[in-house]
């Protein structure tokens, strides 16, 4: 399990990635959110997740320019983060859409970064017909996922 994950927004859906990722053995796994709360909520399910500011974020690249993460999962649906998130990809790195962003954001994507990093962009779409089986997912959480889902 050697990938290393970025996540952007620690909404239900963003934690539930981090959760999900964790659970499947993953821990190299940075979360980016704004809101203290929110970070604060991560940081109490005690899994080793490093979860930072946006501005942290951006920090440690221009620090480190070779700072970088495998797989990015935007879950906040804003265009901007979905911009800076190619910056952090690193060669061979894959951006997945998840969060819903409005129908007529737009994002501005450098066609020789992708050319040069060998980079991947895909969307996901949420099937409306998995909440049945979501929630028996949810139950291999166990306490710690439902006291935050509460908390939420």
């Amino acid at each position: 399990m050697g990938s290393r994950f970025l996540i952007i927004g620690a909404g239900i859906i963003g934690v539930l990635w981090a959760n999900s990722l964790h659970l499947l053995g993953h821990r190299r796994i940075t979360l980016s959110e704004p809101s203290e709360g929110r970070r604060k909520l991560v940081e109490a399910m005690d899994l080793g997740i490093d979860a930072v500011t946006p501005q942290e974020l951006q920090q440690r690249h221009e620090k480190d320019r070779s700072w970088g993460v495998d797989i990015v999962i935007d879950c906040s649906g804003n265009a901007r983060a979905v911009e800076s998130a190619m910056e952090y990809l690193n060669p061979g790195g894959r951006l997945f859409i998840f969060g819903i962003s409005q129908q007529d954001a737009k994002v501005s994507v450098s066609p020789f970064q992708m050319f040069k990093k060998e980079l991947s962009i895909n969307g996901i779409l949420i099937n409306p017909y998995t909440f049945p089986k979501a929630l028996g997912y949810l139950e291999s959480f166990g306490d710690k996922y439902v006291c935050l889902s509460v908390a939420l």
